[in-house]
């Protein structure tokens, strides 16, 4: 009787799966051919949004949320097209609320699906990885490392971390800390490129290039990362 339970559990998380991608892949043929023509001609794509008013700003949360989701896209890109079309303050604010929606969103999926079912998806020997630094003592600072640093995917850690026994008001916190240096540069170099900004983009090519030595410093010290 609890195998049956077990089986019929499965069959609807693979259902959900199933709705998920289909959705995913629905957006993915109406709006992925415009997306790639249109990001050759970014003024064109910031008038769009902009055309819309408020809206505009929702549409650019919900696809910041849905790169997180899908995992495999540069969230960078989209943090540079944030600060390219709403500049700074706004482009920075939008960012991280679409980050954070798509973080909450894939922390609570990995959750419901559990172990065995996100294990085929993503090799097992990463799952462990980022589990024990996640689960470890030093695993507070170990996210924070891993969050700084601009370069590496992150976002593949929170569908893990939904697998572990860590508090989701944790490791939303430090997530969401984490990710504001990152996010602020990558933003600030679209408003740059917007304005035209040389000095501006000099400037901030150079704070990214301080945080990175700031986070190898620390990884160093600490020999957390490589743990």
């Amino acid at each position: 009787m609890e195998k049956v339970k077990i089986e019929k559990k499965n069959k609807i998380k693979f259902l959900v799966l199933i709705i998920f991608a289909l959705l995913i892949g629905a957006l993915a043929i109406r709006y992925g051919a415009w997306i790639t023509q249109n990001l050759k001609e970014p003024d064109k794509v910031r008038g769009y949004l902009l055309s819309f008013g408020n809206l505009g700003a929702v549409i650019y949360i919900l696809v910041q949320a849905l790169h997180v989701l899908i995992v495999v896209i540069p969230g960078d890109i989209f943090n540079i097209c944030g600060g390219y079309i709403y500049g700074v303050p706004l482009g920075f604010s939008l960012s991280i609320t679409g980050i954070m929606l798509g973080t909450v969103g894939a922390f609570y999926i990995s959750r419901f699906l559990g172990y065995d079912f996100i294990a085929q998806i993503i090799p097992e020997e990463k799952i462990r990885k980022i589990s024990n630094i996640l689960n470890s003592t030093q695993g507070t600072v170990a996210m924070l490392i891993i969050c700084l640093i601009p370069i590496i995917p992150k976002d593949l850690m929170i569908y893990i971390a939904g697998l572990t026994p860590i508090k989701a008001s944790k490791l939303f916190f430090i997530y969401a800390i984490s990710r504001i240096p990152g996010t602020l540069i990558w933003v600030s170099v679209g408003a740059n490129i917007y304005e035209k900004n040389i000095t501006g983009i000099i400037l901030t090519v150079c704070g990214l290039a301080l945080l990175l030595l700031a986070c190898f410093l620390l990884q160093k010290k600490t020999n957390i990362v490589e743990k």
